[in-house]
């Protein structure tokens, strides 16, 4: 999904990054209606469950999938992914906090070197270029605050349980997300390109977002109700080594040392 956000998105930006969220969401929510349908499943969930989670998940979701598309389509993909991907050290605190779980002082040593992995990844110009300024940091700065709202909406997931089947969270983020992104559409519609602005195969990059991002949705949010959030968090960190490799290939995006050595460090801690 990432590679698919990243091509539509790049290349003059095709696609403004609240068209691709609009579309991906709107995607997501009619497949998940029909799969809802399909599997007998009220969307909206049982009625013995509190829809204050289930909007929170979908609230929760929707931003950090705003703050990662706007970071696909502005920084290299290897470098905006492994920032992103800090989200298990924050799944860490969140779940100690929300759900009682243990937050060792090995635990917070990891956070502190993972940051330091995200100095090297990020590299901010008041520690590398004193006086200089980085397009990047802005993108960088949202890729954490992102990776930081990710966990609360892993740790929503985890504490709902099997109360709730995985489809309802997939289409309570497809829907609010859709509503989101369209507020945002609107607002920003003078920096928006009409819909004839658009080829047949541009059209397809995009549909394979939605349809990407609703098969991966539906696999992670079945996997955190079957598994600890944190091992969960760690798995989707596969996507850092496939961004860096698909950046490389099709973007021409050579990673300097620091960012991979900033990545090996994250992806070390976190493991």
């Amino acid at each position: 999904m990432s590679f698919c956000v990243k091509l539509s998105g790049s290349s003059g930006h095709l696609f403004h990054f609240l068209t691709i969220i609009f579309f991906r969401s709107i995607v997501q929510y009619l497949l998940s209606i029909m799969a809802c349908k399909w599997l007998k499943v009220s969307p909206f969930g049982p009625k013995h469950v509190q829809k204050r989670y289930l909007v929170a998940r979908g609230l929760a979701g929707s931003l950090s999938l705003a703050c990662y598309f706007y970071v696909l389509t502005h920084m290299h993909l290897g470098e905006g992914t492994v920032l992103f991907f800090i989200s298990p050290v924050f799944v860490a605190l969140t779940a100690s906090v929300c759900l009682n779980e243990a937050f060792t002082i090995t635990d917070l040593v990891g956070l502190l070197l993972c940051l330091l992995g995200v100095i090297l990844v990020a590299k901010p110009p008041f520690i590398f270029q004193p006086g200089a300024s980085d397009p990047e940091m802005i993108p960088a700065t949202v890729a954490l605050i992102g990776a930081f709202i990710t966990s609360f909406s892993y740790t929503i997931v985890r504490f709902v349980g099997k109360r709730v089947h995985f489809m309802v969270h997939v289409h309570y983020f497809g829907l609010l997300s859709s509503i989101i992104s369209m507020i945002g559409m609107i607002i920003e519609h003078k920096h928006l390109k009409s819909i004839q602005d658009y080829t047949l195969v541009q059209w397809i990059m995009l549909l394979g977002v939605g349809v990407s991002a609703f098969a991966a949705q539906c696999l992670l949010n079945a996997s955190l109700q079957l598994a600890p959030a944190g091992p969960v968090a760690l798995m989707r960190n596969l996507d850092v080594v496939g961004a860096f490799v698909l950046g490389v290939l099709f973007f021409g995006e050579i990673p300097e040392m620091t960012d991979i050595c900033g990545a090996i460090l994250i992806q070390l801690l976190d493991g």
